[in-house]
């Protein structure tokens, strides 16, 4: 039987506890499409692709470089002082505007 963190993760719990550093490089390569199944309203950004400018450290990307769901969301509900369990407060475009130009958004 599967452990809740193999949901997303490819080890369970006790890999994970044992090199919590580690666990970013044990997401399931098809991360997007697991969230996709318990999240219908699906991305508003595009993901699976490298972005254009490097992100904060408060935006992690994939292991190899890639914008995913957890880039921009929390992933374990760590917090969601902003809603959404956005990383960054979004209210203004904040979140947004941390790698785009409003002219990019308009």
């Amino acid at each position: 039987m599967q452990d809740r963190c193999e949901a997303c993760h490819t080890a369970g719990a006790g890999t994970l506890r044992a090199d919590a550093a580690g666990a970013p490089r044990l997401v399931a390569p098809d991360l997007e499409t697991r969230c996709a199944g318990c999240h219908d309203e699906g991305p508003s950004h595009k993901t699976g692709i490298p972005p254009r400018t490097p992100p904060p450290a408060a935006l992690p990307l994939s292991p190899d470089g890639r914008i995913t769901c957890a880039t921009c969301h929390w992933m374990h509900g760590e917090s969601n002082a902003f809603g959404d369990f956005v990383r960054i407060d979004n209210r203004h475009g904040g979140l947004c505007l941390t790698c785009h130009q409003l002219s990019e958004l308009q």
